[in-house]
């Protein structure tokens, strides 16, 4: 019977060891649901942040599409405003080279504006460049010093 109690004590011991090793393994288990609860939760959050955070970049994404266009639309407005301004300059450069004629033909006896006013004009634009330097060339050949002829 010696051995029988040795043998009870051992089997005692090892039971103990078994039901702490399982109560040990019920807390960690339990503690593990509790951080995949946790972990589940965070991950539902960084998903709703992601929703948000792709919502504002199609909005802003939105936000710039419709400013490029605006812009756009200013810039073809604006192109065409200056054309307008262009074509309105050269009616009005057109009608003052017309006046400064009509005054040079009067100034010569003739009180109308000749019909060839459209080609002296012509002309005289030749002489000269975009910044109203003389050209020093007339009909191909260069223009005498001291030598001015305007018509």
């Amino acid at each position: 019977m010696g051995s029988n109690s040795i043998n009870t004590s051992i089997y005692d011991l090892s039971i103990r060891d078994v039901e702490a090793v399982m109560k040990k393994l019920e807390e960690d288990n339990t503690k593990l649901r509790h951080e995949k609860q946790t972990l589940h939760q965070s991950l539902k959050d960084a998903e709703a942040v992601l929703r948000e955070k792709d919502g504002e970049i199609r909005r802003l994404q939105r936000a710039l599409l419709t400013e490029r266009e605006t812009r756009l639309c200013q810039t073809q407005q604006f192109m065409q405003q200056a054309e307008h301004l262009k074509r309105n300059q050269n009616d009005q450069m057109d009608k003052l080279l017309a006046v400064i004629y009509s005054v040079a033909d009067a100034g010569q006896g003739s009180p109308q504006l000749s019909s060839s006013s459209r080609e002296q004009q012509d002309c005289v634009c030749e002489r000269f460049d975009c910044s109203g330097e003389l050209n020093n060339m007339e009909n191909g050949h260069p223009i005498q010093q001291g030598h001015s002829e305007i018509p």
